[in-house]
Formats: C-alpha cells, structure tokens, sequence
C-alpha cells in the first residue's frame, strides 16, 4: 500500500500513467514482484481518503546512487477515486496503519485486503452476455471454494488466464518461459535466466480465496525439487489478478492438503 497525499504531491490520481501505474518510494523494499499494490489518496480539511489505483507489481528498479525505489505494472486507475472516509471498516484501518505515515507497507490482515478488493470488483461493471454471466456465477462460487471447483468451460478460461499472467511475469523480469504443461513433469512452465532455473506450477483461481486442486505429483515435486515454485494466481479472470509466489517448501508448510479423491481397488480374494 502506497498513500497519495494529494496537496504534497501538487496533483491528484487523475494524473497516473493510467497504462504503467507506478509509485516511487524512499524506501529499500522487499521482492514484491507479482503482488497487488493499493494506491489511496487523501486530500482536504477534513480529510477524505479514496481508493486511487490497484496494480500488479511488475517492473521493481531500485537505483544504488538514488534512495529511491520505482514499482510499475498494469492494473486499474480509479477515476474518481472511490471513497473509503464512510467505510465502516476504514477508521481502524486508518488507525491500524498510523494513518499512512509510515509510507509503502504491506497490508497485512486479511480482512482489509478484502474489503478493497470488494470495492474494487464493485467499480468494474462486467457484462451480462452469456459467456460474462457464466464468468461472474463461477467467481463467487471460487470466492467460497477456490480454484477447480467451477463448471468445465470456466475453469479452462480460468486456467489460461493464470498461465498467460504466470509467463508475462517471469518474462517482465528477464526469464525464458517455456510452457511444458503437457508434459506431466509436476509444473507448467519452465524458466530460465542466466544459469537459475524455476519449475514453476501454475494454480488459477477466479475468486479471492488461494484453495486450489494440486495432484499428488505436484506435491511430490514441491517436496523433491528445489527449483519448485508455486505461482497462484487469484481472481485470475478480472482485470486486476494477483499473483502469489511459493516456494515448494512454504507450500508444503502453509497449506493445508485434504484428499478429496480415492483410487479404489479390488482387494484379493
């Protein structure tokens, strides 16, 4: 999260690059490449805050002569910047993060992550064509059981999207992306950039909730193979996804694994 001061900055976020939305920070951040920033505004006496902008970081350029660190992506420009002052939830996000004078943080509690992004989907008016309709009815059902779970047709779309934001992003940062998916190896893609190499699986999921199918030799690989990454992308079929990136050993620790299939077989007689 980024905050805007508006009066300070000498202009408002109708001025952002609406194509390469970006912030600038003296601060020397952590990897935040793939994750979701939030840019909110205030401005005025008494102080009105707004939701300004949500974007993918995908360019991070921290410069050793300059104490200043650059993150760009695409993502949404809200114009007019949509209002948070009367959000019942706001005054102790406000509160909770010292009123945004600590400058770029990382928004830590869940529950606020979700009241933006709320306010985020309700700004964007999908439309109501059949394939639309079919698209919104399977998002709020993966809001409740994530990826996989949706009808056939959606979660293939689901699937592409996650794929294509996946490779974008290791290619924005210099990677060679090779789709291997077919391949059954226990990931999608393989990335190369000088002499690293990442076996990256893919989960895409059309809600905001990271529950996702993976196969059993999916597992396997993230617990074998030290080049294993697991890259989910959530809310994969909106204009805004975000991307989270696992090791295969956060993976196995973070996550929950519950089988939800068995292979049943003739006992011998």
């Amino acid at each position: 999260m980024q905050y805007h001061n508006t009066e300070r900055m000498g202009y408002g976020c109708g001025d952002l690059n609406r194509e390469r939305i970006g912030i600038v920070t003296q601060k020397r951040i952590p990897d935040v490449l793939g994750d979701v920033v939030w840019i909110i505004c205030g401005e005025g006496k008494p102080r009105r805050y707004g939701l300004c902008a949500r974007f993918i970081a995908e360019e991070v350029n921290s410069e050793d002569e300059e104490p200043e660190t650059t993150v760009r992506g695409k993502g949404a420009l809200f114009t007019p910047d949509i209002p948070l002052s009367d959000e019942p939830w706001f005054k102790s996000f406000l509160s909770d993060y010292q009123n945004f004078s600590l400058g770029f943080r990382e928004i830590k509690e869940r529950k606020y992550i979700d009241h933006l992004e709320a306010l985020a989907r309700r700004q964007h008016h999908a439309g109501v064509g059949p394939v639309e309709t079919a698209l919104r009815r399977s998002t709020r059902k993966a809001s409740e059981g994530g990826g996989g779970f949706g009808e056939p047709e959606v979660n293939a779309e689901v699937e592409r999207r996650a794929m294509r934001h996946a490779a974008e992003l290791y290619q924005k940062a210099g990677w060679t992306v090779v789709d291997v998916s077919k391949e059954k190896l226990g990931y999608d893609l393989k990335c190369s950039k000088q002499r690293a190499e990442a076996h990256v699986e893919v989960k895409g999921v059309s809600g905001g909730r990271e529950s996702f199918i993976i196969t059993r030799g999916e597992v396997e690989q993230a617990n074998d193979d030290p080049a294993f990454v697991l890259v989910i992308v959530t809310s994969a079929l909106s204009e805004c996804p975000t991307l989270r990136r696992y090791s295969g050993r956060e993976m196995l620790d973070r996550f929950e694994l519950k089988p939800i299939a068995f292979q049943a077989s003739l006992r011998p007689s």
